[in-house]
């Protein structure tokens, strides 16, 4: 039962990023992006290297393994930490109108400061909660949210361990799977030319790397340096530059 779900959850994940990133590629040709047409067929080929990597290396191996591994209290723990994370974050981005950034950031440097062994599915839960008001308005597809997303982090535990992004992916999946459910997804498509902002470019590398670097340098935990960095150009980049939540959004 698990190792099937484990698979499920490795075919999710991968069609998910594969879809993204191949549909990225058709916007940056049909915008006539070429250079960066190029170098998104480099790191396409390159993840599609990954997954199967993922599957004969680190997966299939752990068949007989996941065959006979059960549910235990501790995924119930895991479970609620994303399901319960999603719910704060939401309830701080749209009912006390903190944003999104700075509320997925206080949850998670909450969770990583008096929870430390949940803090990383809290966090999760954080990212979902991040959800679009145009896409969840009411209670009930919140809910939905936050239980996919606990339902994903659970039976995907044992895939695509330690990759920067696998959170991420959790939360736009339980959002993709609720918004279809809901019937609202249409509300967030938008056409026109997309142009190349080189300040994004250059807060994903400060975000990523001041991430890495900051954790390495003072042990406080991936999570609660993440939202400390987070939480801090969230509240700084608005007040220096006029798209400063766009940064925000970016950097986080």
């Amino acid at each position: 039962m698990f190792y099937f779900l484990s698979v499920l959850s490795y075919i999710v994940y991968s069609v998910l990023v594969t879809t993204l990133f191949l549909t990225s590629l058709m916007s940056s040709l049909t915008n006539g992006h070429l250079l960066v047409s190029l170098l998104k067929i480099i790191v396409i080929t390159f993840l599609f290297y990954e997954i199967l990597v993922e599957w004969r290396l680190y997966l299939y191996p752990k068949k007989s393994d996941l065959l006979k591994r059960q549910l235990t209290k501790g995924d119930i723990y895991v479970f609620l930490s994303v399901f319960l994370g999603t719910l704060c974050s939401y309830l701080m981005n749209h009912n006390f109108a903190l944003g999104a950034v700075v509320a997925s950031s206080l949850v998670g440097l909450i969770g990583g400061l008096l929870v430390p062994s949940l803090a990383i599915p809290i966090y999760c839960g954080s990212f979902a909660g991040m959800v679009s008001s145009l896409l969840v308005s009411d209670p009930l597809p919140v809910i939905t949210i936050g239980f996919f997303a606990g339902l994903l982090y659970v039976f995907g535990s044992e895939t695509f361990k330690g990759f920067g992004g696998k959170l991420g992916a959790t939360a736009y999946f339980a959002t993709l799977l609720a918004s279809i459910f809901f019937d609202t997804i249409s509300d967030t498509m938008t056409g026109g030319m997309i142009s190349l902002q080189y300040d994004v470019f250059i807060v994903f590398i400060i975000g990523s790397l001041g991430t890495y670097f900051i954790n390495e340098r003072y042990k406080i935990g991936v999570v609660v340096t993440s939202s400390l960095l987070g939480l801090t150009f969230a509240l700084v980049l608005p007040n220096i530059f006029l798209n400063g939540h766009s940064l925000a959004v970016a950097l986080f």
